[in-house]
């Protein structure tokens, strides 16, 4: 198994399963793109998990992509088509696992980072993977004290009972705080990267002109499991990149019991960006990277939902937006909208969606702020991408720590300095300093007295 390769390295060709076989002699290899929505795999691997016979045609949510010569599989499976060949390879031992939580820890917080939520193990599987990482790894460490980093525990949408039956015989988290439960996950549609976001129209480097991207789960069926976890009191969350996802995704909030607006709402409820709360308020939608309109955004709003955008997928996804979604799609008003969530009053909460993009507070931070890469070595700054969408350093800075922190709801524990709250928080030195001195001393000072 192996992970991170991305076309943009090479000039942009898709690799099929010939580029590995070779390497791999005969091996079966799994190797999953930076964004993890989809992966190559070798002939060996094909092989193995029965698909070279032309008995596996379509998967439900996911994509083989197939030789359009002969018809059988190139080697790329996107979304749950990767299971296909994931669901071969033996799951990680106790030990492993074990081993990676303490790895993980020390490098977050090398990177200055106290303070996580993980959202599971992504688009494949059982759906009951996430669980024994809670229950054999979490729950372990900070039983015997040995949980160095705060976490915030999310499992798959579709096991929501047992998150409840969680909830109702232990609370909301471990007494020392240092864990916390409660929320559950689900994706709506895919990623850019891989072709699989979700679309009103289709993606403009589509040949047919036709496609439009995956969805992951039939609405209905999102609609169900988010009433029947919404009604459990439990946080869900509920990844969308797309514009039509991230429509359909609030829809499916809009409708839960009790989320909608009263139909005698005073009038300031009823302006696009005012803040109406309701029972939605507390559930959150990922990533919110291209929307509609400012329609998406207030209703967004209204609602109460937190948006949680990815300041640093805007660096990686920067080459690919014109050419997969056209010039206005991929301008200020739709893409990383984050100034005009703020402008709508929607609560935010930035995070970095680590391994997706490295876990590296000071360049998403930068990319908040300046629409761009910070500079490194010879390297200059670019030019920003669509400006209109930057946020101001303090609204950065407040989005990437307190916002945050409520998002994943360990404000009781982690955001701010405060008196009451815990004493982990990280010390910048002058680095912050010297990288950002186009920033302004005085919108640096300002953000340290408020710290």
């Amino acid at each position: 198994m192996g992970a991170g390769w991305s076309e943009a390295n090479w000039g942009g060709e898709m690799p099929d399963a010939s580029w590995i076989d070779e390497a791999a002699a005969g091996h079966p290899v799994f190797l999953t793109r930076m964004d993890y929505h989809m992966a190559l795999v070798n002939t060996a691997a094909l092989q193995l998990a029965g698909m070279m016979d032309g008995a596996v045609r379509s998967v439900e949510g996911g994509v083989v992509d197939r030789d359009p010569a002969t018809g059988l599989p190139t080697g790329l499976l996107r979304e749950r088509a990767m299971d296909l060949v994931l669901h071969l390879i033996p799951s990680p031992s106790l030990q492993q696992r074990r081993a990676a939580l303490a790895a993980a820890s020390s490098y977050l917080l090398a990177r200055g980072v106290t303070s996580v939520g993980d959202v599971g193990w992504g688009v494949f599987g059982s759906g009951d993977d996430a669980w024994p990482d809670l229950e054999q790894v979490y729950d372990a460490a900070v039983a015997a004290g040995e949980m160095p980093v705060r976490v915030s525990s999310y499992v798959p949408l579709r096991t929501w009972r047992r998150a409840a039956e969680r909830l109702r015989a232990n609370g909301t988290h471990h007494a020392s705080g240092r864990l916390i439960w409660g929320g559950v996950k689900e994706f709506a549609d895919g990623s850019l990267g891989s072709s699989t976001a979700v679309f009103w129209s289709p993606y403009a480097d589509d040949p047919t002109n036709s496609y439009t991207g995956t969805r992951l789960i039939a609405l209905d069926d999102l609609q169900q499991l988010a009433q029947n976890a919404a009604g459990a009191g439990l946080q869900i969350a509920v990844h969308a990149i797309g514009d039509r996802a991230m429509d359909e995704v609030l829809e499916v909030f809009e409708h839960l019991e009790g989320c909608r607006e009263p139909e005698r709402a005073p009038d300031a409820a009823r302006k696009p960006g005012a803040q109406h709360l309701t029972k939605c308020t507390g559930h959150r939608v990922e990533h919110v990277q291209h929307i509609s309109s400012s329609v998406t955004a207030a209703k967004l709003a209204v609602l109460g939902v937190h948006a949680v955008p990815n300041p640093q997928h805007l660096i990686a996804d920067r080459a690919m937006l014109v050419p997969k979604l056209g010039p206005v799609r991929a301008g200020a008003g739709h893409t990383h909208a984050y100034r005009t969530l703020a402008t709508m009053g929607v609560s935010m909460g930035m995070a970095s969606d680590w391994p997706v993009v490295e876990v590296d507070p000071f360049a998403s931070v930068y990319a908040a702020v300046f629409r761009a890469a910070p500079p490194q070595g010879n390297h200059t700054a670019a030019l920003p991408w669509a400006p209109e969408e930057a946020v101001p350093l303090e609204m950065a800075m407040q989005l990437h720590t307190a916002a945050a922190a409520k998002v994943v709801r360990l404000e009781q524990w982690a955001g701010q300095l405060r008196p009451g709250c815990v004493e982990t928080s990280s010390c910048w030195t002058g680095r912050l300093l010297r990288a950002w001195m186009r920033m302004g001393v005085a919108a640096l000072v300002q953000v340290c007295r408020k710290l």
